[in-house]
């Protein structure tokens, strides 16, 4: 797992999002970088360095056959989901693999993903329709897991409100 504080580092930096954004596109060498992002090579080098140690990306040498030296290409490295919640009466980061885990909500996409067609351009409809309808789903639980967030802080306001002796009997003390 790694560690929010410097995945927070650095993702807080809006080039190396940049970067990050594009290379989940996929592998590219530095100069690829530098032309698509539009800075420096240096200043690629100096980010994609940063985004290693990081641990969110990783670099592998593949050999040019043009006669010209080996290219060092980067590509992501990491699968997880770093969330964070902030409210009036509470913080905090949470940080998980994303790991395949078939559970039974999630069986039906699963089954989709299994049934996909052997032909490419059956396969590639598939997969397309398949995405559309995971990136709904997902929407759909992120509306909901917002709603319960909400009637979280709702009850740690009440919580606190009651431990501060300004809520009593059902009603708030003015």
């Amino acid at each position: 797992m790694l560690d929010p504080d410097l995945v927070l580092d650095a993702i807080g930096n809006s080039t190396r999002r940049k970067i990050l954004t594009t290379l989940s596109k996929e592998p590219m060498y530095f100069n690829q970088l530098s032309k698509q992002i539009g800075i420096g090579q240096q200043a690629i080098l100096r980010h994609v360095r940063s985004l290693e140690e990081s641990g969110l990306i990783s670099s592998y040498v593949e050999k040019s056959n043009l006669a010209a030296p080996d290219r060092r290409y980067y590509k992501l490295k990491s699968e997880f989901s770093l969330t964070i919640s902030m409210s009036q009466d509470a913080f905090g980061i949470k940080n998980s693999s994303i790991t395949e885990s078939r559970c039974n909500e999630s069986k039906k996409f699963y089954k989709q993903f299994d049934s996909t067609p052997n032909d490419t351009s059956d396969a590639l409809v598939h997969m397309q329709s398949s995405l559309v309808d995971i990136d709904d789903e997902i929407s759909s639980l992120e509306f909901r897991l917002n709603d319960l967030r909400a009637l979280r802080q709702l009850n740690l306001r009440q919580l606190h409100q009651i431990s501060e002796g300004t809520w009593r009997e059902g009603c708030y003390i003015i």
